[in-house]
């Protein structure tokens, strides 16, 4: 589940902050007063990229030994 929750995010993102939809004439944060400005998906990718930067390296990676 955690495999298809990671690339539905940037789309609910840009669905709920960028889409301005037609029967609310606004984003539907700014319907809802989450937010007061429309974002670009210029905001909704450095967003990503401040997520990605705060992650950091992995571990080294160690090959399990074979169950005898």
């Amino acid at each position: 589940m955690e495999n298809h929750a990671h690339p539905m995010a940037p789309f609910t993102t840009y669905y709920n902050l960028a889409r301005i939809h037609e029967a609310l004439r606004v984003t539907p944060a700014i319907a809802t007063g989450a937010t007061d400005q429309f974002w670009e998906v210029s905001d909704i990718a450095a967003l990503l990229e401040a997520s990605k930067a705060k992650l950091g390296k992995c571990g080294p990676y160690k090959k399990r030994q074979a169950a005898a």
